[in-house]
Protein backbone atom coordinates (compact mmCIF):
# COMPACT_ATOMS: atom_id res chain seq x y z
CA UNK A 1 0.00 0.00 0.00
CA UNK A 2 2.48 1.98 1.00
CA UNK A 3 4.58 2.05 -2.65
CA UNK A 4 1.00 2.80 -4.61
CA UNK A 5 0.87 5.53 -2.48
CA UNK A 6 4.52 6.54 -3.47
CA UNK A 7 3.69 5.98 -6.54
CA UNK A 8 0.69 8.52 -6.42
CA UNK A 9 3.06 10.79 -5.21
CA UNK A 10 5.46 10.16 -7.70
CA UNK A 11 2.62 11.29 -10.44
CA UNK A 12 1.20 13.75 -9.11
CA UNK A 13 4.69 15.78 -8.58
CA UNK A 14 5.19 14.60 -11.95
CA UNK A 15 2.07 16.12 -13.49
CA UNK A 16 2.53 19.45 -11.76
CA UNK A 17 6.29 19.87 -12.94
CA UNK A 18 5.41 18.89 -16.54
CA UNK A 19 2.12 21.57 -16.56
CA UNK A 20 4.63 24.46 -14.91
CA UNK A 21 7.15 23.85 -17.72
CA UNK A 22 4.22 23.72 -20.58
CA UNK A 23 2.85 27.20 -18.92
CA UNK A 24 5.83 28.73 -18.78
CA UNK A 25 7.14 27.60 -22.73
CA UNK A 26 3.75 28.87 -23.86
CA UNK A 27 4.12 32.63 -22.05
CA UNK A 28 7.95 31.92 -23.93
CA UNK A 29 6.81 31.41 -27.24
CA UNK A 30 3.82 34.08 -26.83
CA UNK A 31 6.49 36.45 -25.85
CA UNK A 32 8.78 35.53 -29.01
CA UNK A 33 6.31 35.86 -31.20
CA UNK A 34 4.09 38.99 -30.64
CA UNK A 35 7.75 40.85 -30.17
CA UNK A 36 8.38 44.09 -32.61
CA UNK A 37 11.50 42.15 -33.94
CA UNK A 38 11.04 38.42 -33.84
CA UNK A 39 13.81 36.83 -31.76
CA UNK A 40 13.77 33.86 -32.99
CA UNK A 41 16.62 31.72 -33.38
CA UNK A 42 15.97 28.05 -34.18
CA UNK A 43 18.41 25.15 -33.80
CA UNK A 44 18.46 21.59 -33.67
CA UNK A 45 20.32 20.48 -30.58
CA UNK A 46 22.00 17.13 -29.55
CA UNK A 47 20.54 16.08 -26.36
CA UNK A 48 22.82 13.18 -24.29
CA UNK A 49 20.34 10.77 -22.74
CA UNK A 50 20.64 9.45 -19.39
CA UNK A 51 18.12 7.02 -19.45
CA UNK A 52 17.85 3.83 -21.25
CA UNK A 53 14.40 2.13 -22.16
CA UNK A 54 12.51 2.89 -24.64
CA UNK A 55 9.89 3.34 -22.70
CA UNK A 56 11.20 6.22 -20.81
CA UNK A 57 12.53 7.86 -24.13
CA UNK A 58 9.86 7.49 -26.01
CA UNK A 59 8.06 9.60 -22.87
CA UNK A 60 10.56 11.77 -22.94
CA UNK A 61 10.66 12.27 -26.85
CA UNK A 62 6.56 12.95 -26.66
CA UNK A 63 6.93 15.09 -23.54
CA UNK A 64 9.39 17.21 -25.11
CA UNK A 65 7.00 17.73 -28.97
CA UNK A 66 3.97 18.68 -26.77
CA UNK A 67 5.86 21.28 -25.06
CA UNK A 68 5.43 24.55 -27.54
CA UNK A 69 8.54 25.80 -28.96
CA UNK A 70 10.29 21.85 -29.36
CA UNK A 71 9.93 19.25 -31.39
CA UNK A 72 11.76 15.53 -31.24
CA UNK A 73 12.98 14.92 -34.17
CA UNK A 74 14.81 11.77 -33.84
CA UNK A 75 17.21 9.28 -31.66
CA UNK A 76 20.44 7.94 -32.41
CA UNK A 77 20.50 4.50 -32.91
CA UNK A 78 22.54 3.71 -30.27
CA UNK A 79 19.56 5.35 -28.24
CA UNK A 80 22.34 7.83 -26.08
CA UNK A 81 21.25 10.83 -28.17
CA UNK A 82 17.98 13.02 -28.82
CA UNK A 83 17.87 15.27 -31.49
CA UNK A 84 15.29 18.20 -30.51
CA UNK A 85 14.25 21.26 -32.93
CA UNK A 86 13.67 24.52 -30.68
CA UNK A 87 12.43 27.95 -32.02
CA UNK A 88 14.49 29.23 -28.88
CA UNK A 89 18.28 28.94 -28.84
CA UNK A 90 19.49 31.82 -27.96
CA UNK A 91 21.19 30.13 -25.02
CA UNK A 92 21.89 26.45 -26.21
CA UNK A 93 23.87 25.20 -23.32
CA UNK A 94 20.83 26.52 -20.50
CA UNK A 95 17.87 24.60 -23.44
CA UNK A 96 20.09 21.18 -22.91
CA UNK A 97 20.39 22.09 -19.00
CA UNK A 98 17.03 22.18 -18.92
CA UNK A 99 16.02 19.20 -21.12
CA UNK A 100 18.46 17.03 -18.76
CA UNK A 101 18.59 17.94 -15.63
CA UNK A 102 14.65 19.27 -15.91
CA UNK A 103 12.55 16.90 -17.88
CA UNK A 104 14.50 13.53 -18.25
CA UNK A 105 15.72 13.55 -14.85
CA UNK A 106 11.73 13.70 -14.20
CA UNK A 107 11.08 10.56 -16.71
CA UNK A 108 13.62 8.54 -15.23
CA UNK A 109 12.37 9.02 -11.15
CA UNK A 110 8.68 9.06 -12.94
CA UNK A 111 9.70 4.93 -13.86
CA UNK A 112 12.30 4.09 -10.22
Amino acid sequence: MLNFIRKILKIHSFFLFYIAEVLISNFRMAYLILSRKPLLKPAILAIPLKIDSEPQIALLANLITMTPGSLSIDVSTDRRVLYVHVLDNSDPAEVKKSIQEGLQLKVKELFK
